[in-house]
């Protein structure tokens, strides 16, 4: 056996790429490898089980249980050798997604509860509830460590207080809670009890947390992440700083006022990570306020900005095409920052070769720089950056990974004037950029970058035969990489 093969965490990571439980090829292939031989028969039934989507492969396994019009049923005495063989698969599910499975009478689900003499999945430590029911409790464990409820999902017949009770009182060691269904409104003197939580997300439902809420979450000594929908017009005037012990992420969804208030009084020494959920449309002097109350309260440490606006049923025609650089001035002095993801729908940001400039000079650590908003309407005529100022990233920033930013023309002279660089960048996206020599901006793009995989450009209402330059300066790229690979091989 290949040397590899013999650490068991570099096979686990290798045999994890053949987990999908919803990919029968998958699933045929660990088969395969678990038949294969004695060494790595156990490895692959690990792997194999972690995660289920159903417990009929189960019922199966058991002649107990047969299909009686269409429904699984107990219909005989279980056999001792089968229950064995149960339980040595039952213990090595990790991960399940538990829906109402209407093909499973309600008493199988105490049968099993019985014949494992505890939860059906002794080890289970992650579990996504697509619906929730009575049914749910024969799956909750001790050893559980995240509860996902998603967005998506069916009936959800049990109350959540009832579902958080039980949780509290059966999993003392549960982490992380991610809430994202709209309509589950969890009690916060239940949440507040899970002291050993380490994530909790509750941003994306109805639920808005006080000033109060906050106190008590500050209080729960374990957690780093925290998402929440915010209501600072709660805040007490003259209210005192709510103080964070370990919290390294911050995910405020609300309008900027209320955003800007929960961020005046919450510190924490160890944050990295803000994202803000802008409710309050594309008023420009809250998002200043919010930019600066971000660098003044955690400069020191922050790491990861991603602000994003979630207009709801705004149309992109109504927003403002143009958005002022001012409001992000006070992120310069951020200059720690690796990650940079700035959503603003459908405005463009008014940048110019200065301002494209300083962002480069300013965060000498960035890796991810997003500023193209997501629903671009057209030619972005408020921005004058040239492409040249590509060669000052190049320069200064030498962990850019991802780089997507408004350039509006080319630079005035030819590719033979720039360095050869090795850059490390990967993505960039530029806008809608006016070519008018397009070899020269492809060889440009390849000085800098050799390492450049996806080059792309916004493309919304284009004469054609601006669009067809943009095209060919992609298809010249391409053609360049493709004629330096030839010639690797042939030498």
């Amino acid at each position: 056996m290949h040397q590899v093969l013999q650490a068991r965490e570099l096979l686990d990571l290798i045999l994890q790429g053949l987990s999908d439980p919803q990919d029968s090829g998958c699933l045929a292939a660990l088969g395969c490898v678990a038949r294969s031989c004695r060494v790595l028969e156990e490895p692959a039934l690990d792997v194999f089980w972690s995660k289920m989507d159903t417990i009929i492969p189960f019922l199966k396994m058991m002649s107990c249980f047969e299909v009686v019009n269409g429904t699984y049923m107990l219909t005989r005495v279980t056999v001792d050798s089968e229950v064995k063989r149960l339980l040595s698969y039952s213990h090595r599910v990790r991960e399940y997604r538990f829906t109402l499975e209407t093909a499973i009478h309600d008493s199988v689900f105490h049968v099993l509860l019985g014949l494992c003499q505890g939860p059906i999945f002794p080890e289970l430590r992650r579990i996504h509830l697509l619906s929730t029911s009575s049914r749910l409790f024969p799956f909750i464990s001790p050893s559980l460590r995240t509860v996902d409820i998603p967005s998506g999902g069916t009936t959800f017949s049990l109350p959540a207080a009832a579902l958080l009770s039980v949780l509290v009182s059966q999993v003392p060691n549960l982490e992380h809670v991610h809430i994202q269904r709209v309509t589950f409104q969890p009690p916060m003197d239940l949440i507040v009890k899970m002291t050993n939580l380490r994530s909790l997300m509750l941003n994306n439902i109805e639920t808005v947390v006080d000033g109060a809420s906050l106190l008590l979450f500050s209080a729960m000594p374990h957690l780093t992440q925290l998402g929440v929908n915010v209501d600072g017009s709660t805040l007490t005037h003259g209210c005192s700083t709510i103080t964070f012990l370990r919290l390294v992420k911050l995910d405020l969804k609300g309008r900027l006022e209320h955003v800007v208030a929960v961020l005046g009084v919450i510190s924490s020494d160890r944050l990295e990570d803000s994202v803000i959920r802008n409710l309050s449309g594309h008023q420009w002097e809250e998002w200043g306020d919010c930019f600066l109350t971000l660098q003044e309260r955690f400069q020191a440490t922050l790491r990861r900005v991603d602000f994003r606006c979630e207009a709801g049923t705004a149309h992109p025609s109504t927003i403002p095409r143009t958005m002022p650089f001012q409001p992000l001035e006070p992120l310069l002095k951020l200059r720690h920052l690796q990650h940079l993801v700035i959503d603003s729908i459908a405005s463009t940001p008014a940048l110019s070769d200065e301002h494209a400039c300083c962002m480069a000079t300013s965060w000498p650590e960035i890796e991810t720089l997003n500023i193209l908003p997501s629903n671009c309407r057209g030619i972005y005529l408020s921005c004058t950056t040239k492409i040249h100022c590509l060669q000052v990233f190049a320069l200064s920033c030498p962990h850019l990974v991802e780089l997507k930013i408004p350039i509006h023309g080319e630079a005035p002279y030819v590719w033979t004037d720039i360095p050869v660089l090795r850059h490390q960048l990967r993505e960039v996206a530029l806008g809608d950029m006016g070519v008018t020599q397009t070899a020269n901006a492809a060889r440009f793009l390849d000085r800098l970058f050799p390492y450049l995989r996806t080059v792309s450009f916004s493309t919304p209402d284009w004469p054609d035969s601006r669009e067809m330059k943009l095209r060919e300066v992609v298809d010249i790229f391409i053609a360049i990489r493709c004629a330096r690979e030839d010639d690797r091989r042939r030498v």
